[in-house]
């Protein structure tokens, strides 16, 4: 079976656990999830409002 690009990034996990993340970083990590469509973006609990807007 072949892969295409978008079929692998669908089973992709985004992370965006480092503990010295940024606001700017966690949003510009989000669009990157948003850009390439990721499965799921992991990222602090306390994050989670913020992330889940980006959408």
């Amino acid at each position: 079976m072949d892969y295409t690009y978008s079929d692998v990034a669908k089973m992709i996990d985004h992370s965006l656990l480092n503990p010295t993340l940024t606001r700017d970083d966690l949003e510009a990590g989000c669009g990157v999830a948003l850009a390439y469509g990721t499965a799921s973006v992991c990222t602090m609990p306390f994050y989670l409002k913020r992330c889940a807007g980006a959408a």
